[in-house]
């Protein structure tokens, strides 16, 4: 009796390991996994690594300050919540045509974002592979990569309620993913705030701190006037520190080492209260075509733009493009402290 209680018992574990199996690598279940894209437990994800077809690569790493870029840089957070949302819902919407494979397969051959995805584990949770927009805009292109090969056939990959494609999202390029932000620190962490401008040196002053809840403001020549403007006015000001960015970053551009080469026409130099330093050179941008004022009212041309200048940051190791409208909040005059409707302002 118990050899045939043995015998059903390896009977059942036979069969229910073949059931296993042919579920797990039917063409039902294959296709199933294939057409299978999205990670719904993005807690879990703790990396993101986006190659492009010519190996250029971001790296989005989770850390407890928030998420960085290829150990470098902090992040914007709008891009990374756009990219964690498209991996949380992507759906697919049917395989490519029969028809349209070869074709599909060769232009992602061409161009293609390779995306891995990690939860914490040295091999990654999901990959595959983003192509272009179908033909309408409505879908993307994708394909899965499964036990280190490509699927058996790419499909067109949708964001329910999202009409338009996603390949924007996986952007491989760092300067995307930065933060735009000039100044990076906690205002109540500042030690002081120095404005130097150029070609009116008598205009720079500081601000600096000099107890738990007090600023001092000093003129060029690091005297102190009495007396002092408004503690509120001062608040206000190094309040506008960690609320300035830079429209794009402009390392590629082909002006960069010229305009580096001049001198600037302000400073901006924060020492926080551990002696650390940040600053950032302003620079004079030409105006061109895309210039909002290329005539002043009597027709002749402006040279400068009026809208966005030139910025060198980290010592001048990052060059971008900012605007007047935000680092104007910190291009003031000492006479705007003590003036009480300008200082309003």
């Amino acid at each position: 009796m118990k050899v045939w209680i043995i015998i059903g018992v390896i009977v059942l574990g036979a069969v229910g390991a073949g059931a296993w199996w042919w579920t797990q690598n039917s063409d039902e279940a294959k296709a199933r996994k294939e057409a299978t894209f999205k990670v719904e437990d993005i807690a879990s994800i703790t990396k993101i690594v986006l190659t492009r077809e010519d190996k250029e690569q971001s790296t989005l790493t989770k850390t407890e300050a928030g998420w960085v870029v290829n150990n470098k840089y902090t992040t914007r957070q709008e891009l990374i919540d756009q990219l964690i949302d498209a991996i949380k819902r992507i759906e697919a919407l049917s395989p490519v045509p029969k028809r349209a494979h070869d074709n599909v397969m060769k232009e992602m051959l061409q161009k293609n974002i390779r995306v891995e995805i990690y939860t914490g584990k040295d091999k990654p949770e999901r990959v595959y592979f983003v192509g272009g927009p179908t033909l309408d805009n409505a879908g993307t292109y994708m394909i899965q990569e499964i036990n280190g090969k490509p699927a058996s056939r790419p499909y067109i990959i949708y964001i329910p309620g999202l009409q338009g494609y996603v390949t924007s999202r996986y952007a491989t390029n760092q300067e995307v993913w930065r933060s735009r932000a000039v100044f990076n620190t906690d205002p109540a962490k500042i030690k002081s705030v120095t404005i130097s401008y150029t070609d009116k040196p008598t205009e720079s002053f500081t601000i600096a701190k000099n107890a738990a809840d007090s600023l001092t403001f000093y003129t060029y020549d690091n005297k102190i006037p009495q007396p002092q403007p408004k503690q509120a006015f001062l608040k206000v000001f190094t309040s506008y520190l960690n609320a300035i960015t830079v429209e794009t970053f402009a390392n590629s551009s082909a002006k960069k080492d010229s305009i580096l080469k001049q001198s600037p026409f302000a400073n901006i130099k924060i020492t926080n209260q551990d002696k650390s330093t940040q600053t950032a050179n302003l620079y004079y941008q030409e105006a061109n075509k895309r210039s909002k004022r290329e005539f002043d009212e009597k027709g002749n041309e402006v040279p400068i733009d009026v809208d966005r200048l030139w910025v060198g940051l980290n010592d001048n190791t990052d060059f971008a493009v900012g605007q007047y409208v935000l680092f104007g909040k910190l291009l003031r005059k000492p006479v705007d402290f003590f003036i009480a409707d300008i200082a309003k302002k």
